[in-house]
């Protein structure tokens, strides 16, 4: 059961030519049980899983975050599945992504005729998202939903969560949703859309155009430390894994020194390899971004900062690269990327606030060595919401105003006359003092020392009686969700687990497959139980 939800094999394969003389090899007296009870064992301990998994959210100290991903049927196909992962940290500090439906949905009606195994499973967006909400009781825990940037449908679906939410706990409004766009869809769409013109048959043709040639360009495709693009990547990702092998290619067959144009027609022009290296220049922060983004369960909030910034640094550079007309629009990255951008920074920079390695004082620099004269703005709105969080985490707590409220209620017990205009600003300034008095601290406190070994969540963890509503903060922002999509799909067009729902599974066994292969991937424990972890 373990290894078909491992790799998602169909209950046949345990039956298969390959895998009986395997068992007949462990135990030759085996009998084995019918494929239609293997298939309801494990429906059976999905439930269980299922079960603890909804209790573990329960018990958890913070709040709970919901990404969804579109994983199309096909480029020709109306219906598509959508997925809907969990993002909390528990009260070990343990980040926890977990995948809880997988439902198809329908864009033409004309479909049902021809999928009928689906029929009674197509549901609205607005269903699902209400139906999990529900299901996992989550109405007092929901924070934020990531979502694809470009689905309307979908970001209409989570703001209609709003009416059926009852927690206290908020980041943007009491009982309003943190609507985070898919910071890896965006990036897609940011440099896929503005692509000019495609280099690649050229350039192809040129690293392959003798045996020679092609023997070294396979050598430096072994060597580049990419992941190989495939016939369902991404436009921009094909030409860039192409684009970066050119560039070491040529460094062992450099255009000036190859006259001879006889033998070598299709020689690309030094336009053509400026345009290149330009479109790389662009090209390489952006997939470095995708991947620490959609990357191992284990990366933060805190951590898309940097790869982020580093991005911001190369736009603002774009109008003084040479040929960049050739590969892509200039004008349209800038205005993506702004626009973008307005919308992740915030988030961002309170997460690197809430590192000690770095805390707001690297969030100042950062801004002041960008923004110039627009950088105060950007100081201030992080400022702002800093404080704003902190006051509503410290309320939560029965701490904030806790000062005001009982010099208010004392001051009408004890002095008859009102307070003169000076002690009273007085008051209120001890007062703010004290409110504030375990942000200041950290903020001020010394930084961490940087290395590879830092655990944040553990700092936290051992922190939390020092700055414990600063603890609290971390635990809800620290597990904000970047992006909707997997790690294996970050740079194809569709995700590969599609596959299972066109396979001969009934639509919840479909489902359940992938939420169990989501759950043991995200733990980390594929091994035995031990009574903590799960049975798969």
């Amino acid at each position: 059961m373990r290894a078909i939800v491992s790799k998602l094999c169909p209950f046949s394969a345990m039956y298969g030519a390959s895998f009986a003389p395997f068992l007949a090899g462990r135990n030759p007296v085996l009998n084995m049980v019918p494929q239609a009870t293997l298939e309801e064992k494990f429906l059976s301990v999905y439930e269980k899983e299922k079960q603890k998994l909804k209790e573990k959210i329960t018990a958890t100290p913070g709040g709970v975050f919901l990404s969804l991903d579109s994983w199309y049927w096909d480029a020709d196909v109306e219906l598509y599945i959508i997925c809907i992962t969990v993002h909390f940290i528990d009260g070990d500090w343990n980040i926890n992504r977990k995948t809880i439906r997988c439902s198809p949905k329908l864009v033409g009606s004309y479909m049902l005729g021809l999928l009928p195994r689906l029929k009674s499973n197509i549901v609205n967006v607005k269903m699902v998202l209400k139906e999990v909400v529900q299901d996992w009781g989550l109405q007092e825990k929901l924070l934020g939903v990531t979502l694809q940037p470009s689905e309307d449908s979908i970001k209409e679906a989570s703001l209609h969560l709003e009416d059926d939410l009852t927690g206290r706990k908020y980041l943007v409004a009491k009982c309003k949703l943190l609507n985070i766009p898919c910071m890896v869809t965006a990036l897609h769409e940011l440099i896929e859309d503005s692509i000019i013109c495609d280099m690649t048959p050229a350039w192809s043709c040129y690293m392959t155009s003798s045996p020679e040639r092609k023997q070294k360009y396979e050598q430096v495709l072994s060597q580049l430390h990419l992941d190989g693009a495939s016939y369902g990547s991404k436009n921009w990702y094909s030409q860039f894994c192409l684009y970066e092998a050119a560039l070491q290619f040529i460094k062992s067959f450099p255009l000036p020194e190859d006259r001879r144009h006889q033998t070598n027609p299709l020689r690309p022009s030094f336009d053509d390899l400026e345009a290149i290296e330009s479109f790389c220049k662009i090209a390489r922060p952006i997939y470095i971004a995708v991947k620490a983004i959609s990357g191992p369960h284990n990366v933060m909030y805190n951590s898309y900062f940097h790869v982020i910034w580093r991005l911001v640094a190369v736009i603002r550079e774009l109008p003084s690269m040479n040929n960049t007309e050739r590969s892509f629009h200039v004008p349209v990255v800038q205005k993506e990327f702004d626009n973008n951008w307005r919308k992740w920074y915030l988030w961002l920079s309170i997460a690197v606030v809430l590192d000690p390695r770095y805390k707001l004082g690297f969030i100042e620099l950062c801004f002041r060595q960008a923004f110039s004269h627009d950088a105060g703005m950007y100081i201030s709105e992080v400022r702002a919401k800093l404080y704003e969080l902190y006051i509503q985490y410290s309320y939560d707590n029965g701490q904030s105003n806790e000062i005001l409220n009982n010099r208010n209620s004392d001051s009408g017990t004890q002095i008859s006359a009102p307070l003169d205009n000076q002690i009273q600003n007085y008051t209120i300034a001890q007062a703010t003092v004290e409110e504030f008095k375990e942000l200041h601290e950290y903020l001020v406190g010394g930084l961490c020392p940087q290395n590879d070994s830092f655990d944040i969540l553990k700092w936290w963890r051992d922190n939390s009686s020092t700055y414990p509503t600063l603890a609290k903060m971390a635990r809800d922002i620290l597990a904000i969700p970047g992006c909707a999509v997997s790690a294996e799909s970050a740079f194809d067009s569709c995700d590969q687990r599609v596959e299972v729902f066109k396979g001969k599974f009934r639509p919840e066994t479909a489902e359940a497959l992938v939420c169990a292969q989501s759950w043991i991937k995200s733990s980390g424990t594929a091994g035995a139980d031990d009574g903590n972890n799960m049975l798969f």
